[in-house]
């Protein structure tokens, strides 16, 4: 597990105090807010075959941002784990260098080895690059989705202090802009991140509710620059200021993109925020945005090809001017 001293000397950079973060109880572990159902496999139609000895060869050396095995699979936290305790894989040669830093989230990958995170964070980058995003770090942020629907939930949202501690970690290192892009249930890790940035959360922050202004709530404001949900498997009301998250992506990130298909048959049928976009327009935060890219995606794991030949990376690049 890394330090935060640690993590600064392997990305490089100095420390600024922080006193007090990481020290507060768990995420709040509430799926009320759930939509029903849920195929028990989301990703693996779209990913190519398994060779004769196995999945395709990813490198070991794609950089990642790993809290998986953190958790057992009925969610709670494993044996030696901490709640913002995360383990930094691969090589980060490079990160001093680049321009911008971006960080893929996969989704629920129930029946996949965890090599998967890596392959698809790759396959991410790849897309980002073909659309001329280029000056980049990027990396994978690889969670236990490996279990039920209903575990692999909370797991997301329990992500949500190790992920933020990740976040303030780096933001004590670089000011470089940091963007995140996710796929599917990777929106509910998303989410819960920028909710735990929110200075009105009390799980992280002390007094979020008594009015006084928490520690640190400065340095967490818009500390993820650009978030992309593509195909979020969230309920399309979480998003709006009168509920769960709204005011957090108003808080935590400059601008959130969602990319939605009604041609996604995975997502159809529930009120998922990747099948219809947000339910009560009216009602989202100021840097949120719904793209309806239902010509451009026909199942849900087309979103991020490769190639841009299907999928809406380039439609991501242009739209945050990455390029």
């Amino acid at each position: 597990m890394v330090s935060r001293r640690q993590f600064v000397g392997r990305v490089g950079g100095t420390v600024a105090a922080l006193g007090g973060i990481g020290t507060a109880a768990g995420a709040n572990g509430d799926s009320s807010d759930l939509p029903g159902g849920f195929p028990a496999v989301e990703r693996s139609p779209a990913l190519p075959e398994p060779g004769p000895n196995g999945p395709p060869t990813v490198p070991e050396s794609f950089p990642t941002l790993s809290t998986y095995g953190h958790f057992g699979a009925d969610a709670s936290l494993a044996e030696g784990k901490t709640r913002t305790g995360y383990d930094l894989e691969g090589d980060w040669n490079g990160f001093s260098e680049a321009s911008e830093i971006q960080i893929y989230v996969h989704g629920f990958v129930s029946n996949v080895p965890p090599l998967w995170a890596r392959y698809l964070a790759k396959q991410a980058s790849e897309g980002l690059a073909a659309a001329a995003y280029t000056d980049v770090f990027n990396l994978a942020f690889n969670w236990d989705s490996n279990v039920g629907w209903v575990e692999a939930n909370e797991i997301a949202e329990r992500n949500a202090l190790k992920f933020a501690q990740w976040v303030r970690d780096l933001r004590a290192a670089t000011d470089r802009p940091v963007r995140i892009v996710s796929h599917s249930l990777g929106a509910r890790v998303v989410a819960s991140l920028l909710e735990a940035l929110h200075p009105g959360r009390d799980s992280f922050y002390p007094g979020g509710r008594s009015g006084q202004e928490p520690r640190c709530a400065e340095t967490a404001r818009g500390a993820v620059d650009s978030v992309a949900l593509l195909g979020a498997a969230i309920g399309n009301e979480n998003v709006q200021l009168n509920e769960r998250w709204g005011t957090a992506i108003r808080f935590a990130t400059g601008e959130l993109y969602n990319y939605f298909s009604r041609s996604d048959e995975v997502l159809a049928g529930n009120s998922f925020l990747g099948y219809a976009g947000i339910a009560e327009p009216e009602k989202a935060p100021n840097n949120y945005v719904d793209r309806d890219v239902t010509g451009s995606v026909e199942a849900h794991g087309d979103y991020d090809s490769a190639d841009n030949c299907a999928g809406v990376l380039d439609d991501v690049v242009a739209d945050l001017n990455l390029a």
